[in-house]
């Protein structure tokens, strides 16, 4: 099965988040979804794509929130 780097960010908002680490996804998070990492449960606020071709690694990112609430689905 493929997986995703995906960077993980800590905040509310893109501009003041602060980076947690890669994490490897089976799919991307999506805005709204519920995420388990560290034992704890946070939702996804803010997602983007960040294509590049000078770098190794991750290229897309997330920003969780544990305050927030999930998306209503």
């Amino acid at each position: 099965m493929l997986s995703n780097l995906v960077e993980v960010m800590i905040g509310t908002e893109r501009s003041s988040a602060t980076a947690l680490g890669d994490y490897h996804f089976t799919k991307h998070p999506a805005i709204g979804e519920r995420v388990d990492i560290d034992a704890k449960s946070l939702i996804v606020v803010d997602a983007w794509h960040r294509p590049s071709t000078t770098f190794a690694g991750s290229k897309f990112t997330v920003v969780l929130n544990e305050h927030a609430e999930p998306a209503n689905r």
